[in-house]
């Protein structure tokens, strides 16, 4: 069954000493991209990334449900990394 809405992909970098690295960025780091799945609900937007279980939010706007992903994702991934998931 395929759900309706739009997606996104969100680049985030990282540091550890897992993932490719990239010349761009400074040694140690890495990117990492996330998919996020946007649906139109009746009362705003609602976010979820399939690779995070548990990672959603919901806004008014597209726009404020886009930063409120971005901003979820990384407090999800910090979480992580604080509980030794970070390599």
């Amino acid at each position: 069954m395929r759900a309706s809405g739009d997606y996104f992909r969100f680049q985030y970098c990282m540091s550890s000493k897992a993932g490719k690295p990239s010349d761009d960025l400074a040694p140690g780091r890495f990117k990492m991209k996330y998919l996020i799945v946007i649906e139109k609900t009746q009362t705003g937007y609602s976010a979820f990334s399939p690779d995070l279980d548990g990672c959603v939010a919901t806004g008014s706007t597209r726009k404020e449900v886009e930063q409120a992903m971005k901003e979820a994702i990384e407090f999800h991934l910090e979480g992580l990394r604080q509980e030794g998931y970070n390599e």
